[in-house]
């Protein structure tokens, strides 16, 4: 039986729900974050490669923008208010969605370039007042981060944009290990009863994303009335551990906010997300490999363990050497038996484990083996390095970052 997100993070130690801090609010330990941060590298990467502008927001934001947004109408129950200071009299906001501070964005900058189609991403915490009894471990909270984008279009780019999306989810996802019909799904929604925009518009964009999944010859499931009020949507849907699927990659076309903001005519706004929710994302992909990450993500890429007290300075040395090149890798020298340590080693987010005796003490070679492997390997550091090296841009293409450093265990 496969482990949830919840079952392994007991083990890992990846994250933490505190009821002390408030339900639905997830605090991230260094291992969940590192994670975070490497997924974070890559699509930032990706998408700024692909035309888009990296945007930052605020946490909070007058009430008068949502209600010239609509979501004082359409989703006040799900807001968090804040009052303070001189803003007592309009009050604040807690965002619920990033919209509306990237259309104030791109007004501002199309007076200065009104060229189209403008592309503007940030990644961005936003709270919803999800009620208690719905929030689920990381697939359902309170608070959660976007990889949240926003295109600016014509109706006649339209179809060339929806086919860039789609393209960077397929890549995204197949990346993660995630496969078409395996292990998500598409679903295609259509206009519901309660919406607005004209007849015409509302087809024209239908037909837009229909043909981007067809020409890709995809297949995909029509919710009938499933759309959002201001437009048609392509979701795509990941099934976790227990057979349930959660909607994660969302293209949704949007009639209702350019008019809102009184943008110029003919202007489509366009919502995207890759992963949609990164904490969602996380537990699904933690539940696909059940804790055995590749070597790229893996918090910890090398686990260094010493045999005795008098082999400690050997693997320091090891774990500087390793540090030095921008390897992830930690020490684990408690006061515990080699068997246990070793059997600690197999539930913890290691890729390689080495163990430290009188072999290594001075230059030579080292004894590794794989988590979750029995197998073991000799090899010398500088072969470990390149090895590493090799893997991690074999499996996932990074740009050379600092990684995080690494530290011994308590």
């Amino acid at each position: 039986m496969l482990k949830t997100h919840g079952e392994i993070n007991q083990e890992q130690g990846l994250y933490q729900l505190s009821e002390f801090a408030g339900k639905g609010l997830v605090l991230f330990h260094h291992y969940g974050s590192v994670m975070r941060g490497v997924i974070r590298r890559y699509l930032e990467t990706s998408v700024t490669q692909r035309g888009y502008r990296l945007v930052t927001l605020p946490h909070l934001m007058k009430d008068q923008l949502w209600v010239t947004s609509g979501h004082r109408t359409f989703f006040t129950d799900n807001m968090f208010f804040a009052s303070a200071g001189e803003e007592s009299e309009t009050g604040l906001v807690v965002k619920p969605m990033n919209c509306p501070g990237h259309i104030l964005v791109f007004k501002e900058e199309a007076k200065r370039s009104p060229s189209l189609p403008k592309r503007y991403f940030g990644f961005a915490t936003v709270y919803r007042h999800e009620k208690i009894q719905n929030t689920h471990g990381l697939m359902r909270l309170r608070g959660f981060t976007q990889d949240d984008g926003h295109i600016f279009c014509t109706m006649e780019q339209l179809q060339q944009e929806v086919t860039e999306i789609v393209d960077t989810f397929l890549e995204t996802l197949g990346r993660f290990g995630f496969q078409k019909d395996e292990d998500f799904r598409i679903k295609l929604a259509t206009r519901p009863a309660k919406s607005l925009g004209d007849d015409d518009a509302w087809s024209e964009a239908l037909t837009a994303l229909r043909t981007v999944l067809e020409a890709k010859k995809l297949r995909y499931d029509v919710e009938e009335g499933a759309g959002a009020f201001y437009g048609p949507k392509i979701d795509f849907e990941i099934r976790d551990a227990k057979e349930r699927w959660w909607q994660c990659s969302t293209v949704q076309v949007d009639f209702f906010l350019p008019r809102r903001f009184e943008l110029a005519d003919g202007i489509v706004m366009v919502h995207r997300a890759v992963l949609g929710s990164f904490e969602r994302f996380l537990a699904l992909y933690i539940e696909k490999v059940q804790g055995f990450y590749p070597l790229w993500l893996s918090p910890i890429q090398v686990l260094i363990i010493p045999v005795r007290p008098e082999h400690v300075p050997a693997t320091q040395r090891l774990f500087n050497e390793l540090q030095s090149q921008g390897i992830r890798a930690e020490i684990d020298a408690r006061k515990k038996s080699l068997a246990k340590r070793i059997k600690d080693a197999e539930s913890q987010p290691a890729y390689f484990i080495a163990v430290v005796g009188d072999q290594e003490m001075g230059p030579g070679t080292l004894t590794i083996h794989r988590r979750g492997h029995d197998a073991k390997e000799t090899m010398s550091l500088e072969e470990l390095v390149r090895r590493i090296g090799e893997e991690s841009r074999g499996q996932f293409p990074l740009p050379a970052l600092q990684a995080p450093s690494g530290s011994q265990r308590p």
